[in-house]
């Protein structure tokens, strides 16, 4: 099949766009004309131009396509934008024009990816959401953006008679990330000694999983369902020891109460401005995540897809050797991290992308 992918510049649509073409499809990649292509650059992938909000764009990108995959967003906690609407207007904008294109040009089903951050969160480790659950607190323009953009696409899918499938995948991490997402940046902070992170729990999950997931709900997934793609929950302590094993550093770790963090992330925020640099530790990540737990059941995920995800420290490994690989952890760490974990020799492969 040929599959049209919005957003195939970015961390999944990147991965997703490797799993197509290793699965024998054809694919569009829609990028805008200024997008970083380098995450796209060894794949013999068709380039169509345009933006997620312009619906003429989009409806011409979808013809000939089989199979729609939405994965276009902007991910964004308060380090690359200042107005919530930057965030929000891309996400309902680009959902009711991705749509609408695939309807328009015959397209019957369309693979949706939302994020855990239209689940929420809980206060206590001893919960697990799943499916059925929604964000009813939400902090940022990206979890209100997440919210309202998955529930627009369900609206719009009835409307049409769209086949939708919606896949909600926990914080990406892994190979094919140029720009350093959030869920990245963070943990390259981490790493670089430059972040310290305080209670609670995370569920992050292989980019390269999540991709394969995204092929799964493609093919076996019901339409009108939303498939929860995460890791196992850990505390932040815990997954933060794994992460310093494997990227050989020793990320700091605070147990401050809520009340604390938000003030305590300002504080080292505008000491790292001072120095020139950006931090990725933001206070909209602290509003969002301190002391709150995001730990998910994947179980529908992995009985109706046949989904597996890969153990943590295997991918906290990947990560780190990407960030090293890419030039994003100091010398001292990336030296001795890369003379014993190398790159992966599909990294630097030439281009074939068209």
């Amino acid at each position: 099949m040929r599959a049209l992918v919005t957003g195939a510049s970015g961390h999944v649509g990147a991965n997703l766009c490797r799993e197509l073409l290793a699965h024998g499809h054809q694919v569009a990649a829609f990028v805008r004309k200024t997008s970083d292509l380098r995450g796209l650059e060894s794949l013999d992938v068709e380039y169509r131009h345009g933006d997620i909000r312009d619906a003429e764009a989009l409806q011409q990108a979808v013809q000939g396509c089989d199979l729609v995959f939405h994965t276009a967003a902007v991910y964004d906690l308060g380090t690359r934008t200042t107005r919530a609407e930057e965030v929000t207007g891309p996400a309902l904008e680009g959902t009711r024009n991705a749509i609408a294109a695939a309807a328009k040009a015959g397209v019957k089903r369309v693979v949706f990816t939302s994020s855990v951050m239209a689940v929420g969160n809980s206060r206590s480790p001893e919960v697990i959401l799943a499916e059925k659950d929604w964000n009813q607190e939400q902090n940022t323009p990206y979890e209100v953006a997440k919210v309202e953009s998955e529930r627009e696409a369900y609206r719009l899918a009835e409307q049409h008679g769209i086949e939708l499938v919606v896949t909600v995948p926990a914080g990406l991490l892994g190979p094919y990330d140029y720009r350093l997402t959030p869920s990245m940046g963070l943990l390259c902070d981490l790493i670089n000694g430059d972040a310290v992170l305080g209670s609670g729990g995370a569920p992050w999950v292989d980019a390269r999983d999540v991709a394969r997931g995204h092929l799964q709900a493609a093919s076996k997934g019901r339409a009108g369902e939303r498939y929860i793609l995460a890791g196992e929950g850990a505390s932040n302590r815990d997954w933060m020891r794994e992460l310093g094993e494997a990227s050989g550093s020793s990320p700091r770790y605070l147990p401050l109460p809520r009340a604390l963090a938000i003030p305590s992330v300002a504080m080292l925020n505008g000491f790292l401005h001072l120095l020139g640099r950006t931090p990725q530790l933001t206070t909209q990540w602290a509003r969002a995540g301190a002391g709150r737990y995001w730990y998910y059941d994947s179980s529908k995920a992995e009985r109706e897809l046949g989904w597996t995800r890969r153990e943590r420290r295997q991918m906290f490994l990947d990560c780190a050797r990407w960030l090293a690989f890419t030039g994003r952890l100091k010398p001292k760490i990336a030296g001795p991290l890369l003379a014993t974990h190398p790159p992966d020799p599909e990294w630097s492969r030439p281009s074939r992308a068209r």
